[in-house]
């Protein structure tokens, strides 16, 4: 009998890998941006009906965090997937969050 593996299907992985990460925690750290998403958000908050998906290293450790961030995703939405990984900072200046 013939293998499903003789087929030689690959198949894209699209999953992030690590614990998810409170934001509070990445704030003000040196972080490494390996990977990023925009879905549709589950609770729409603050007039942001997206949600950001990143895929980070931080201490060492991969981690997956999110942000409900119109002025994050604006951002990211310029930087090209072939451009990453970057290393970055994330600020919350008065409840706006930001890549610096």
């Amino acid at each position: 009998m013939k293998k499903f593996s003789d087929l030689g299907i690959k198949v894209e992985n699209t999953a992030f890998v690590g614990k998810k990460i409170d934001k509070d925690d990445v704030f003000d750290q040196e972080i490494v941006l390996h990977d990023y998403r925009v879905v549709e958000a589950k609770y729409k908050k603050d007039g942001c009906t997206h949600c950001l998906h990143l895929q980070i290293e931080i201490e060492g450790k991969m981690r997956v965090v999110f942000f409900t961030s119109n002025n994050m995703i604006r951002q990211i939405e310029q930087v090209a997937k072939e451009d990453l990984p970057r290393s970055t900072v994330i600020v919350n200046k008065d409840k706006k969050y930001s890549f610096t």
